[in-house]
């Protein structure tokens, strides 16, 4: 009977634990790195203390605090907290610990949690007297932050309007958002709702702090119903379209709602035609600027075959006019010969053509065998006179001479008649 009741109990005792096993919470921890033993230092050392969590969930609202204890008192100094993982939710905690006076400390860290606070290992330290120093001051605990977010009505009908007042005391922010957006440490916003809102403070001050407030709306803001602006209409056409080279066409544009209307960059009406003649083909742009501001573009292309051939100009194949000796001498060789001295100009009357005129002389001596010699050839002449000075063109003998004329196109005239003269020894 007595062995029965021990196995009872011994199966009640299992089936017992495993339940409380069960429903056990593992608890957040703290665990100090730095620090991790006791020391003895010198009263002015600074000590650098690092902690970081254990199975903590919650990634806000963490706050580490540095507790040191000289035996009679205890002080409290904030730690910087940064999120260093937050994938594992890893929270780590530093600050720097100066000694307020010689004696023997005790340090640890607080972690305080949204749900849970937790402790760390002690350490002890040992401050030793050193040069006469002054008095420094224990930390003193900081007061808690004060945020308030308030709004003038909490109940409104959809697009009535009131304000949010908000304030920040007592911490030095990193940052200040309401809603998203940053705001100053006091301040008031009008707020015309349509929907119920809630609306957010959030301040960053090594740790995140918040306070919110929402405002219930009832019913619905109607919405203004806007025109839309219309677009352009845009018509673009050609009367002929191919065409033959040379051929002309008249070409359209009809726009409505627009502002402005531009032809190959040139404005115009918005109603209009251009007669366009065409070598090749051609394309033509219409940019229009609706009433809306907006750019529209419309294209149009005429295909021209064949070309342009701009027929050459007819050839002038008419000669100048045949130039009329002046002087000196006469037509007539049989008449009384006129006499001219040397040193003479032989002078004709000018001629002209559209193309321009050069004129050529032919200068002849009378042999005594009668035959007539060339003894002077003169081409290109601009004025209608030639001097004759050289020795062989001034020879006493009797002389004559002929001329005529060359146009631009290179046409010559007839020689002119002879004219005779005698050049006798001066």
């Amino acid at each position: 009977m007595k062995t029965r009741f021990l196995s009872l109990c011994l199966v009640l005792t299992l089936l017992v634990g495993c339940a409380f096993n069960s429903v056990w919470k593992i608890e957040p921890e703290v665990a100090l790195d730095a620090p991790s033993t006791d020391l003895t230092i010198p009263l002015g050392t600074p000590i650098v203390v690092h902690a970081h969590s254990i199975f903590v969930d919650e990634t806000d609202g963490i706050r580490m605090d540095l507790m040191y204890s000289d035996g009679d008192h205890t002080f409290s100094q904030p730690m910087n907290v940064l999120l260093q993982d937050t994938e594992n939710v890893l929270w780590v905690g530093d600050t720097q610990w100066l000694a307020p006076q010689p004696g023997e400390y005790e340090l640890y860290v607080v972690l305080t949690t949204p749900q849970e606070n937790a402790e760390s290992e002690h350490v002890e330290v040992t401050v030793l007297a050193g040069p006469p120093s002054a008095t420094l001051t224990p930390a003193a605990i900081p007061p808690s932050p004060l945020l308030t977010l308030t709004a003038d009505k909490t109940s409104l009908i959809a697009g009535e309007c009131t304000y949010l007042r908000w304030s920040v005391a007592n911490l030095q922010p990193q940052s200040i958002d309401l809603n998203g957006q940053p705001v100053p440490p006091q301040g008031e916003m009008q707020i015309c709702p349509c929907q119920t809102m809630t609306y957010d403070l959030i301040v960053f001050a090594g740790d995140k702090y918040a306070q919110s407030v929402t405002v219930q709306v009832s019913g619905s803001c109607a919405m203004p119903t806007v025109t839309p602006i219309p677009a352009p209409v845009i018509q673009f056409w050609a009367d002929t379209n191919p065409l033959k080279a040379g051929s002309c066409t008249f070409l359209h544009w009809a726009v409505s709602n627009a502002s402005q209307v531009f032809l190959n960059g040139n404005q115009t009406a918005q109603t209009g035609q251009q007669q366009v003649c065409l070598c090749s083909s051609t394309t033509y742009v219409l940019d229009v600027i609706g009433q809306d501001g907006n750019k529209y573009q419309q294209t149009r292309t005429i295909d021209v075959s064949g070309s342009c051939v701009t027929p050459p100009p007819p050839q002038d194949t008419t000669p100048p006019p045949v130039p009329t000796p002046l002087s000196p001498g006469n037509l007539d060789p049989n008449t009384t010969p006129v006499t001219a001295y040397c040193p003479l100009t032989l002078r004709w009357q000018a001629v002209s053509d559209p193309s321009g005129v050069t004129y050529s002389v032919i200068l002849q001596e009378k042999a005594p065998n009668g035959e007539w010699t060339t003894v002077g050839s003169w081409d290109n002449l601009t004025t209608a006179q030639k001097d004759i000075h050289g020795v062989a063109e001034c020879d006493y003998s009797a002389h004559r001479w002929q001329v005529r004329a060359r146009d631009g196109a290179g046409n010559w005239s007839n020689w002119s008649s002879w004219m005779y003269y005698v050049s006798p020894v001066p």
